[in-house]
């Protein structure tokens, strides 16, 4: 199946919070125990609708979501300073060049805006992805969310323009 990439805008900030949901649910398992995520994303386990600060949040990013036909597999955000806010692909779709054509997007757009650098905090899975294309492990810190320990990398990068 064709995968195919375009900008987000607000109406997808629900299909955005579902695609986070599942992928922290059921894909981040690997890595992060129950209790984790659900302190990650409280709203996960118990099956809350889209908290109204999570579409406030991404309106000021720029955004891709990544699509099969007309299901949404992924997406990425980043802010405007070029901190990589979210990205997440659904678990059924990882290993399949979801998150290296987001990337892409991400790096494209970054170059076009002459941003000296990316930066994120990664979880251990992201972590690896990026590590692969080029960015740098600057500090493995530990996030205390409602009490429970979480686990995750600040990374950066010096975008270059793709080939």
């Amino acid at each position: 199946m064709t995968l195919t990439l375009r900008p987000m805008n607000a109406a997808d900030a629900p299909l955005i919070f579902e695609i986070m949901r599942t992928a922290i649910r059921d894909g981040a398992g690997r890595f992060y125990t129950a209790r984790q995520r659900a302190a990650w994303m409280p709203a996960i386990l118990d099956g809350r609708p889209m908290p109204e600060a999570f579409a406030a949040r991404l309106a000021p990013q720029a955004g891709w979501l990544a699509s099969a036909g007309t299901d949404a597999v992924g997406f990425m955000t980043c802010e405007m300073n070029g901190h990589l806010d979210l990205a997440f692909v659904l678990p059924e779709w990882m290993g399949r060049g979801v998150a290296a054509r987001l990337h892409g997007a991400v790096l494209d757009w970054a170059c076009a805006r002459d941003l000296p650098g990316l930066t994120t905090e990664a979880s251990h899975f992201f972590q690896r992805f990026l590590l692969r294309h080029g960015w740098r492990l600057v500090a493995a810190e530990t996030l205390w969310r409602n009490g429970v320990a979480i686990d995750r990398f600040r990374m950066a990068l010096t975008p270059k323009p793709r080939r």
